[in-house]
């Protein structure tokens, strides 16, 4: 017995260690089986797949928005102008004449006018070394004494006579002026931005002709004159500059009728670069102008003005050819792309 008993308790597994005892572990409470959540995942893509599926066949099935449109408006244009290239032009100014020849009479000594020639009021002819006026010199010391003859000096008309026999006169007094009006002489001003333009001697071109014409009132015929260049011993003004124009053709009749500072008119011969383009100032929308296009619509053309005369512009453009039609006075808010009617075309104009 004691020998089993001894061979039981080798078999026996020994006595387990209280520090050594493992135990179960205890189970999650409310935690889902890895199944139950693979399952979910699977439901929640179907169920997304299924409405963005459905979302592509309502917007498929939806009609589109309307596209933007852009209003184009209906104008209608009276009056249009042709674009024309500008190689010559005149260019209109206001001038006054000039005599070409001045003499003054003044007194040279304290005295009283004696007699004066008859008929020398205002207008009258006179030729060189006619005696305008006899005045008698007071005597004393220093002083000439006797008669003295005023002589004109040159051929012309009195313009002036501030004496009278009997009058008395003293050192310095205009007793008569004189001057010549055979070839008299225009002075015109310009801007100074249109001189580069103006035909002056030097600079004209072979062939070109420096005549100018000139308008005098009371004359219906115009006359010829000569641009003879930049006006010397001229007040200047800001901005302007003065030329000379020498009339050639005056009619003899006609001297007794000028009178110095008489207003003319003149047109004066002048030269354009090929490059710039002629319409009219009322078709300027500041430095653009709108061109009717072929379907008759508007186009805007940027211009650089480069100078302009009344009534008249003359511009730069890379854009804008000769035969082009603009609106001759745009209205305000047009917009490039507007439908426009033409109702009448210049004539001359493209059809």
């Amino acid at each position: 017995m004691r020998e089993l008993n001894h061979n039981r308790s080798l078999c026996s597994p020994p006595a387990a260690d209280a520090n050594d005892m493992q135990y179960p572990a205890t189970p999650e409470v409310n935690a889902p089986p890895r199944a139950s959540i693979a399952r979910q995942s699977v439901l929640a893509g179907l169920v997304l797949a299924i409405a963005t599926l459905l979302g592509a066949v309502v917007a498929a099935r939806a009609p589109a928005p309307p596209a933007p449109t852009t209003q184009t408006r209906r104008l209608e244009v009276v009056d249009v102008a042709v674009v024309k290239s500008a190689t010559a032009l005149t260019i209109p100014a206001l001038g006054s004449l000039v005599p070409s020849a001045r003499q003054v009479l003044r007194a040279d000594a304290p005295g009283t006018v004696v007699k004066c020639m008859p008929g020398s009021e205002v207008a009258t002819s006179v030729r060189a070394g006619d005696t305008i006026c006899t005045v008698r010199w007071d005597e004393g010391p220093g002083l000439p004494g006797g008669r003295h003859a005023l002589k004109a000096d040159i051929d012309g008309v009195v313009q002036e006579r501030s004496v009278r026999p009997g009058q008395r006169v003293n050192p310095g007094d205009v007793i008569a002026v004189i001057i010549d009006l055979k070839v008299p002489r225009v002075e015109v001003r310009i801007p100074q931005t249109l001189l580069p333009l103006v035909r002056l001697p030097g600079r004209t071109p072979p062939g070109a002709s420096r005549q100018a014409t000139v308008r005098i009132p009371g004359h219906e015929v115009p006359v010829a004159g000569e641009l003879e260049g930049i006006a010397l011993n001229t007040p200047r003004t800001p901005g302007f500059v003065h030329l000379a124009v020498i009339l050639r053709s005056l009619p003899d009749e006609a001297h007794l009728q000028l009178t110095p500072g008489m207003l003319v008119t003149v047109e004066l011969p002048a030269e354009v670069p090929p490059e710039v383009l002629e319409l009219p100032s009322t078709a300027l929308d500041g430095h653009r102008v709108w061109a009717v296009n072929p379907e008759h619509r508007l186009d805007s053309h940027e211009v650089d003005e480069a100078f302009s005369l009344p009534g008249r512009a003359f511009i730069r453009s890379s854009s804008l050819e000769p035969g082009a039609l603009v609106v001759a006075m745009p209205p305000r808010g047009l917009d490039a792309g507007d439908e426009v009617e033409v109702r009448s075309l210049p004539q001359g104009g493209p059809r």
